[in-house]
Parts: C-alpha cells; structure tokens; sequence
C-alpha cells in the first residue's frame, strides 16, 4: 500500500450481520502476526479508517465485528506492505 502525505493508510472494509444489528467494530493492527493492537473502534456507519504506517514495514491487520446482542466475527488476518 502507498502511504499518503502524512504517512498513512487507509483501511477498509465490509461488515455484514445476520440480524443487520451491528453495533461496532474493533480494527487491529500490528507488525506481528496475530495483531493485538487497536488501532480504532468506529461505529456502524465507519467503514474505514487511517493508519500510520514506517515504510518498507509488512502489517497485519483485521477486523471484529460486534452486534447489539454481544456477538462477534472476525474477519481473518489480512497483511500489507507499506511503501
């Protein structure tokens, strides 16, 4: 991924829920695989964020959707290069 002007990145994805009652989501980012660290928790009506990213770095990065029942999914783990 080519990083912007501020050396960011922008993060995106697709939520879907059975019940159509998502709540939120948890987007982790990280250099190591599994990623641990949070990087945002927007609401139902983000669905994307910028990241800072170092140059030359591979990421790993994914996404938990949670509904207004307490149910979550994962997206799995995705992973870039930032250029």
């Amino acid at each position: 991924m080519i990083r912007d002007i501020n050396n960011e990145i922008t993060l995106q994805w697709i939520g879907a829920d059975v019940d159509n009652d998502i709540a939120g989501y948890e987007i982790y980012m990280d250099t190591t695989n599994p990623p641990a660290t949070i990087v945002g928790s927007p609401s139902v009506s983000i669905n994307s964020i910028q990241v800072t990213a170092a140059s030359d770095s591979v990421y790993y990065w994914k996404v938990i959707t949670r509904d207004r029942e307490g149910n979550t999914s994962d997206s799995g783990i995705f992973s870039f290069r930032a250029l």
